[in-house]
């Protein structure tokens, strides 16, 4: 049978011979009832060896070649969801450039093409401008457009991809903290975590986002303001136990 979605034949445990293996074990014995018979035996073993164990030895190697297979699989998975990329040259610097001179952590500066240019006044506008999309093509800068012209500006999720190279700071690390913070202070609010923390908003505020994340809708304070992501969230004990799951997965993979 072959499954139809995957295109493979399914891979099912080899079949016990047992009355041709029955009648392999008695023969074997009367061989080893003369002298040297074990020896006879033995070699008989290695020329001839049992179907079922012939089948095993087929069955355990189509397993270990589909193994292999999914592990291709996964790690082409892998890659699709979590893309790795190298950033050279002036696109690593207007990388680098963005990110430092975010104020807040909220990815709400945007840039058009002549600021971007001034950043590097010794670079021609054409590969600034190529730069520039090159970063949101992997989508570490969002855009937004209008009729003859646009602006971009750091994507949320590039905080957590970038600060620990470019700011010495480590985003997922900063919202566990935040989150034992949450649990212990049993507070969600924003100004008090801060405070708490003792960080700027620009460290503060990417590792928080990465916590609401976790927090239905309905939890999460949707209070206009310019400050943080969000002003805070409603502490159930469904989500202080979500909190210290989080907290305790996070000192496991460590």
């Amino acid at each position: 049978m072959v499954d139809e979605k995957k295109g493979r034949v399914p891979i099912n445990p080899p079949v016990e011979h047992v009355v041709r293996d029955l009648g392999r074990t008695v023969a074997e014995g009367i061989v080893e009832l003369v002298p040297g018979g074990g020896i006879v035996t033995s070699a008989l073993r290695v020329a001839h060896p049992p179907r079922s164990e012939k089948a095993r030895d087929e069955w355990q190697k189509d397993i270990s070649e589909r193994t292999n297979e999914q592990d291709v699989r996964l790690d082409d998975h892998q890659d699709a969801l979590f893309p790795t990329e190298t950033l050279t040259g002036l696109a690593a610097l207007l990388m680098v450039r963005i990110a430092r001179d975010c104020p807040d952590g909220l990815g709400n500066m945007h840039y058009n093409l002549d600021e971007l240019c001034a950043l590097f006044p010794a670079e021609e506008r054409q590969a600034v401008e190529d730069a520039a999309f090159d970063l949101k093509t992997l989508g570490l800068l969002k855009s937004r457009n209008w009729i003859g012209g646009w602006s971009l500006s750091m994507a949320h999720g590039t905080y957590e991809q970038v600060d620990a190279q470019v700011m010495d700071w480590d985003t997922k690390a900063d919202a566990v903290d935040i989150a034992r913070l949450m649990v212990g202070g049993n507070s969600g609010h924003a100004p008090d975590l801060i405070a708490k923390a003792g960080w700027p908003k620009r460290r503060f505020n990417p590792a928080f986002r990465l916590l609401l994340a976790l927090f239905p809708d309905g939890q999460v304070r949707r209070v206009i303001q310019p400050d943080y992501p969000s002003l805070g969230v409603v502490l159930t004990p469904e989500s202080k136990a979500m909190l210290r799951r989080y907290i305790a997965k996070s000192e496991v993979s460590r």
